[in-house]
């Protein structure tokens, strides 16, 4: 009888010893990073189907159209000081799974047993009962679908890297120019002139790239991580360029002290500068057209790949490519070698900063609308004055740099399923914030570079923040 009793209390679960313990499988339930109690929950599962009836037959013939979409329905509850989940008082509970629910676009829900899923949470689909007898709890039923990718509503960009379309953009553009110019010049002494005269337009803004972009200051907080100096050294996800690929390399693995690192730093700092400012000296000495398009080009080539932070070089690229010359020169030849120098310029420079955006990480959702408006309006720019000009060649290669950009910037900054909406009945302290959000308080400085409060201890009442 021992062993049939046995046998019996491990199928029915209540086996205490060498048996599977259900309860040590149950996650912690949360919406959007807002945690919660549950009391018992249903799920609906099934296919789509199409039922199609005839005259005069008995049967029906059902068409499979795909598995149906799972609906989940969870009723649980807010408590204050619950010894389950770490929270604040039951109001603020109730305001941050009311704000999740009404966010636009999916939020990410852990279910008890199945896990983590992307969901969205229909009209209706939260209901909160409150009241006198509940006390300091509020009880809640939520309805939610799963939601799976997107299908068909991006076109897919080109499958080449951001360093091969600045290439092409590079190459193109400067290919194109060469041949304007020397279809419209008279003279190689009268283009050397005017192209001279075109450049020094951008003379004072190319020196004082030169300045920020290779300064000590934008250089360190470039190579370092926030998990190293904290939040205000940003870090280059993929370091581009020789020098800082290489002493990014050697940053990761060396056992050298701070005196030595920072010798070295200075030093690939020194070298930077000293490579810009030779580029930007060759621009007062071009004697031929072809001399005058590779010189643009290095100069270019040059700051963008410097060891400065990506933000300083970014700014700078959308500077050159947004500046003008407002000379005015004698002679259609005269005017139409200027026109295309300008547009070289700031071309080169809408495509390096759109380049340079494909290694840059925003601070946070808000910053990544900001930074997304600015390089639209900078390349719009740029590419209306391509079309005025007719030019074709340089204008599909920076549209196809742009398009690889924004598919790049939604699918992985913009994207709704990502972000949530963080709500407090009064200021909070980000290692709060990042402890009830993630129940992680690392990521503070995460909310911090985000929000950019006034003080770490005094985040705002509302703000966005990455919901994984």
């Amino acid at each position: 009888m021992g062993i049939i009793t046995d046998a019996v209390s491990s199928a029915l679960g209540l086996s205490s010893s060498g048996g599977w313990e259900w309860q040590s499988h149950i996650h912690q339930a949360s919406f959007c990073g807002v945690p919660f109690g549950v009391i018992a929950g249903e799920g609906v599962y099934g296919r789509r189907v199409a039922v199609h009836e005839y005259p005069y037959r008995d049967t029906v013939w059902v068409e499979d159209l795909g598995r149906s979409a799972r609906k989940f329905t969870l009723r649980g509850f807010l408590i204050q000081d619950s010894l389950v989940y770490s929270a604040g008082d039951v109001f603020s509970q109730r305001d941050a799974l009311v704000a999740a629910c009404e966010t636009s676009g999916g939020g990410l829900l852990v279910h008890p047993t199945l896990g983590e899923m992307t969901v969205y949470v229909p009209d209706g689909g939260l209901r909160i009962e409150e009241g006198v007898e509940s006390g300091r709890v509020f009880s809640f039923t939520l309805t939610v679908i799963e939601s799976g990718e997107k299908a068909f509503s991006l076109v897919t960009g080109t499958t080449s890297t951001s360093s091969e379309t600045w290439y092409q953009t590079l190459t193109t553009t400067a290919t194109v120019t060469l041949a304007a110019i020397t279809g419209e010049m008279n003279s190689v002494t009268g283009a050397v002139k005017t192209i001279k005269s075109t450049v020094s337009a951008w003379k004072t803004i190319f020196s004082r790239a030169v300045t920020s972009v290779t300064s000590m200051t934008s250089t360190v907080s470039s190579l370092y991580s926030p998990d190293s100096y904290g939040r205000y050294c940003r870090g280059s996800d993929t370091p581009s360029g020789s020098t800082a690929s290489s002493l990014a390399t050697w940053l990761a693995t060396t056992d050298a002290d701070d005196d030595s690192i920072l010798e070295t730093i200075q030093a690939c700092s020194v070298q930077d500068r000293s490579a810009a400012e030779s580029a930007t000296a060759v621009l007062e000495d071009i004697t031929s057209v072809s001399g005058a398009v590779s010189a643009i080009q290095a100069v270019i080539i040059t700051l963008a790949e410097a060891t400065g932070s990506d933000t300083e070089k970014i700014r700078v690229m959308a500077e050159i490519a947004s500046a003008e010359d407002g000379t005015y020169y004698e002679g259609e030849a005269a005017n139409a070698i200027s026109a295309a120098v300008q547009a070289l310029i700031r071309t080169l420079g809408a495509g390096a900063m759109l380049w340079r955006l494909m290694q840059y990480s925003p601070r946070g959702h808000d910053d990544a609308v900001l930074v997304m408006r600015k390089a639209r309006t900078v390349t719009e720019t740029v590419l209306l004055l391509l079309a005025d000009r007719t030019d074709d060649d340089s204008y599909d290669a920076l549209n196809a740099q742009y398009t690889q950009f924004v598919t790049h910037w939604q699918t992985n900054y913009l994207s709704q399923q990502d972000v949530m909406k963080v709500t407090s009945r009064s200021p909070q302290p980000s290692l709060a914030l990042a402890n009830r959000l993630y129940q992680d308080a690392s990521r503070a400085d995460e909310l911090v570079q985000a929000v950019s409060p006034v003080h770490p201890a005094f985040m705002p009442l509302s703000f966005t923040a990455r919901n994984t």
